[in-house]
Formats: C-alpha cells, structure tokens, sequence
C-alpha cells in the first residue's frame, strides 16, 4: 500500500519529501523497521550507491525506473542525477 502525506500533515509545509514505496499488497512492513537515524543514512548511502553507478542518461529500470508504474508520463519526469544532488545535500558528500 502506498500513505500520501500533504504538506499540510507533516511538520514542514514548505518542504519536499523523500517517499518509500512498496508495490506488494498492505506491504511488506520494512519502512516501520526504518525508525533509527543509522538505518536512515544507509538507506540513503544505498540509493545514492545505486543511482551514482548507473550510467543511464536520466532515468532506467535500474536505478529509478518503475517498470509496474502505469501512470502516464510518470516515469519519463525521473531525474537520477536530480535526485543525487538531493542526496548529496542531506549527505553532505
């Protein structure tokens, strides 16, 4: 299952937000397991691994991609190298 904060409900309503989907039905539940700030940063070092070494233009099934998304357009606005200048700033790298 998938929760959609607005802005509103979460404490920052100017801010972005970082969104963890699970496409398995009620979900797995691995996103309750991620309640310490350790777990938080290596599970942003892992995304950050894994967008880093792709060497796709902007977006693939390897890096960002959702190969079940079908919404329109959706996947087409993915930017990879967007996204690692995001992680880089919460990282500091």
């Amino acid at each position: 299952g998938v929760t959609y904060a607005t802005p509103e409900e979460i404490d920052f309503p100017d801010a972005g937000a970082i969104v963890f989907y699970d496409r398995h039905p009620d979900g797995l539940g691995f996103v309750q397991d991620i309640d310490a700030r350790t777990d938080f940063h290596m599970l942003l070092c892992a995304a950050q691994a894994i967008l880093a070494d792709c060497n796709c233009e902007s977006h693939c099934a390897n890096c960002c991609e959702s190969t079940t998304c079908t919404y329109e357009g959706r996947n087409e606005r993915l930017d990879r190298h967007a996204t690692l200048k995001v992680l880089d700033a919460i990282l500091g790298t």
